[in-house]
């Protein structure tokens, strides 16, 4: 499981830290909710507010979800998405 604490110490950007898929503890989802106003925000998903990148002229954002009590990072998805659009693209 990766830990805030563990990113802050390693001195790395968010990505490539976190890889999508890769299980994190609550203090992400937690982070990410009060950086910035979300993007977009459920009781299983939040995005921080400002994009990343733009993928078919639609922004994406960093995007930690829930699955159980589990938290994930799902990478850099469109706006209530959990896949990124290059991975939903090969599926």
């Amino acid at each position: 499981m990766k830990t805030l604490t563990g990113w802050n110490e390693s001195g790395q950007e968010l990505t490539p830290f976190l890889q999508p898929g890769d299980e994190v503890e609550e203090a992400f989802s937690d982070w990410a909710l009060n950086l910035l106003p979300p993007a977009f925000w459920s009781s299983n998903v939040v995005q921080i507010g400002e994009p990343h990148s733009h993928i078919d002229g639609r922004p994406t954002f960093a995007t930690f979800y829930r699955e159980g009590r589990k938290w994930f990072f799902g990478g850099h998805c469109h706006r209530g998405k959990i896949a990124e659009p290059y991975l939903l693209a090969r599926a």
